[in-house]
């Protein structure tokens, strides 16, 4: 049979879960909101993110997410401004890709084959935050060079997936 909910789970997603329960966990640490409260938010979002990617249907898993974003966007409300919440952020982000990744009801082999991709998204986040914390500016300066970074990446990128496109065809000869 096909469809997402009717094939047999090929994996645990057990990785993709323990990175993103840790980075919500670590991010209700780095928010003014209370601690129990702010676990609290943050897990009712995994946990309605789990069970929405187990509940079997394709429309459900396609949404699974949006609980866990909508938990850290409430978290956000209560965080301040710093370079450590923004990367502790950051590594929310790349732990939601790690869970999409880590998906038991695709084929074996997620995580591996979203290495190359989640490399670079961690790559750019590291880049992102050494930038945030040694340049000297107003937080409009180290916007502006955030977002010139997300530019050249998006540009970059698909020439890291595939490299040929770099190559340039000889001429023809008639």
């Amino acid at each position: 049979m096909t469809g997402r909910g009717r094939t047999a789970p090929r994996g645990s997603g057990v990785v993709g879960t323990i990175a993103l329960v840790g980075a919500v966990t670590g991010f209700a640490l780095v928010t003014e909101i209370p601690f129990l409260l702010a676990l609290a938010i943050g897990f009712a979002g995994v946990g309605g993110s789990i069970a929405l990617r187990y509940r079997g249907t394709e429309a459900s898993a396609d949404l699974a997410a949006a609980p866990t974003l909508v938990s850290v966007a409430t978290l956000v409300l209560g965080a301040p401004p710093t370079p450590e919440v923004a990367l502790v952020a950051g590594v929310v982000a790349l732990a939601i890709l790690v869970w999409y990744a880590d998906d038991p009801s695709r084929s074996p082999g997620g995580l591996r084959r979203a290495r190359s991709t989640l490399s670079i998204v961690a790559l750019t986040l590291g880049i992102a935050w050494g930038c945030a914390v040694l340049l000297a500016g107003s937080s409009r300066d180290i916007g502006i060079a955030g977002g010139l970074l997300t530019v050249s990446l998006f540009l970059v990128v698909p020439f890291l997936d595939r490299p040929q496109r770099l190559e340039t065809p000889a001429p023809a000869i008639d």
